[in-house]
């Protein structure tokens, strides 16, 4: 059988506990202080998890809790922002973002001007380029966005 887990704390601890749990704006810091006196106090933190908190909760989250407490004090019941990276999808998005602007600052005579540079395969030398291209360009640039707001 596995060892029950136990909170020993000191008054002074106790005290600034008994301060988040009444006095935090935060309500899911309230509840995990709450918790932690509860288990200090001798009941076990699965009985806490299953019937003392006013949601039911999955032991293992209290467990998870008691071991913030114990490394790294009341500040490691804080929660963090850890979620999906910031840098590289907004980056990617402002760069297509501002590849749209550019081409419909441009209108669409400037992309049926445009000669088509290709070799053999396509138009020849100098051709018009076809006015549905502007349009494909674009649908191709939303379509970047699209795919890089959902990364």
């Amino acid at each position: 059988m596995a060892a029950r887990r136990t909170l020993q704390l000191k008054t002074q601890q106790r005290r600034e506990l008994e301060e988040y749990r009444d006095h935090d704006p935060r309500p899911y810091l309230r509840e995990r202080c709450g918790a932690l006196l509860k288990i200090a106090g001798g009941a076990s933190a699965h009985a806490v998890a299953r019937q003392g908190l006013p949601q039911p909760s999955d032991p293992d989250t209290l467990y998870g809790v008691v071991t913030a407490l114990c490394s790294g004090g009341v500040s490691g019941l804080v929660a963090t922002n850890t979620g999906a990276t910031v840098g590289g999808v907004f980056e990617a998005r402002e760069g297509v973002k501002a590849q749209l602007l550019e081409t419909l600052h441009a209108g669409p005579g400037a992309a049926a001007r445009q000669e088509v540079m290709v070799g053999s395969s396509g138009p020849a030398w100098g051709a018009k380029a076809n006015p549905f291209e502007f349009q494909d360009a674009l649908y191709s640039l939303y379509v970047s966005a699209a795919t890089a707001a959902m990364l």
